[in-house]
């Protein structure tokens, strides 16, 4: 079986801005890419990946959030775990949810069944994929455009932190974050 050769990719880190109108600062960093499903191969990428911003912006704690970390917190730091509860009916919607059931494209949208939906599934949802271009978000009433980028993630994550006291200790350790999994390009075209 011919070996797949490693890839040269971008990535983004999420760096936590206190005290600041821009809740997160947000950079692509270059990294070699191990290609393949194993574990381990995510695994390299990840040790790449961190090993790029540590060395580049000096950090010593850099939290992957992705299932593949092998960290402890990573889990209920995922989007996929991580809740935010609307204020408008009280419900609980995981950060995945709540982002991929706000998004508006220029044919429809929100599609606001994706609330409930399992995590995975709502991110995968065919709709996403064959409405036109993302024009931007409603979130209950609540309008986002596009640009910057990733601003109207960055406030359902912050928020969802906000509602989730017990991890603050823990994840106030941590000076970047990243999720190996998450590459802008396939989201924003």
């Amino acid at each position: 079986m011919e070996e797949v050769p490693n890839t040269i990719e971008q990535r983004p880190v999420f760096m936590p801005k206190v005290n600041s109108d821009n809740l997160v600062k947000t950079d692509m960093v270059m990294f070699e890419r191990h290609v393949g499903f194993a574990t381990r191969q995510k695994k390299k990428s990840i040790n790449d990946l961190q090993q790029v911003i540590r060395k580049k912006y000096g950090f010593k704690h850099v939290l992957e959030l992705s299932s593949k970390s092998g960290n402890k917190l990573s889990f209920p730091l995922s989007p996929f775990s991580l809740k935010i509860t609307d204020e408008h009916d009280s419900s609980p919607y995981s950060v995945e949810n709540a982002f991929q059931a706000s998004m508006v494209f220029e044919d429809g949208g929100p599609y606001t069944d994706l609330l409930t939906a399992p995590p995975r599934q709502a991110r995968k949802d065919e709709r996403l994929m064959t409405s036109g271009e993302l024009i931007g978000y409603n979130y209950f009433g609540m309008e986002w455009g596009v640009e910057p980028l990733t601003t109207f993630y960055d406030w359902l994550y912050v928020n969802a932190l906000k509602q989730n006291p017990q991890l603050h200790e823990e994840v106030i350790q941590y000076q970047g974050f990243t999720d190996i999994t998450f590459n802008p390009k396939k989201i924003y075209p």
